[in-house]
């Protein structure tokens, strides 16, 4: 579970706030769905430069 702030800075993204491990428990067939969207998840590691 996460409780965080996404926040750019330089071109980049940084966060502030807290980690924390959780137990959950999911179906098979959520678990399936889950794989699914990480896999064709786009990962953003910076952000576009904008210059005004």
């Amino acid at each position: 579970m996460c409780k965080l702030t996404l926040v750019p800075y330089k071109g980049k993204i940084i966060y502030g706030g807290f980690i924390e491990g959780t137990n959950i428990h999911m179906g098979e067939g959520f678990r399936l769905t889950v794989a699914k969207a990480i896999k064709g998840a786009q990962i953003h590691k910076s952000l576009p430069i904008i210059m005004n």
